[in-house]
């Protein structure tokens, strides 16, 4: 009963510290979007037509931002009043860009199709009025390097008294 105790109490000491830990992370990462996005000289184009930013840590470990293109939209409505002006402006293209359902949705290499339709200026509002914003991410790298709590090998012979391995669904 004991055991059962002392594990549970571990899992809990565990949980806080994960969610202190997770919250703590989503706070510098926050910080390192704002630095990333007070850079932008830094930012290199993407093949998807977003930014990437780039830095390094103390020990070669790397952040890097990625700022993603806007998303198309997926669905265009003909009911909304947006849509509807859309669908006008677009005219007898619309089924060369749109494919037409209850909805209408983009067709593969829209903006490419956008662009080869329409002069530069409007081809650009076309693609906008598609588009819905798509937040920044952010992801690490790190340097391979000596394991921090090495585990020292079962001694065979001796029994083993840890408690039998568990699982635990996130």
């Amino acid at each position: 009963m004991d055991s059962l105790k002392l594990l549970i109490t571990e899992a809990v000491i565990i949980d806080r510290n994960l969610n202190r830990l997770a919250r703590r992370l989503r706070r510098l990462k926050q910080q390192i979007v704002h630095a990333a996005a007070r850079s932008p000289q830094a930012h290199h184009p993407t093949a998807g037509g977003g930014a990437s930013w780039i830095a390094e840590g103390f020990d070669g470990c790397v952040a890097r931002v990625s700022f993603p293109a806007n998303a198309l939209l997926p669905v265009i409505d003909p009911d909304t009043p947006s849509g509807s002006a859309l669908l006008l402006w677009l005219g007898r293209r619309k089924l060369e860009l749109f494919k037409p359902l209850l909805r209408y949705e983009p067709v593969p290499d829209f903006r490419e199709r956008v662009r080869q339709l329409f002069d530069p200026g409007e081809s650009s509002q076309i693609i906008a009025a598609t588009e819905t914003l798509s937040p920044p991410r952010v992801s690490f790298a790190t340097k391979h390097g000596p394991q921090l709590c090495a585990l020292p090998a079962p001694d065979s012979a001796a029994p083993d008294k840890s408690p039998d391995p568990y699982e635990t669904a996130a």
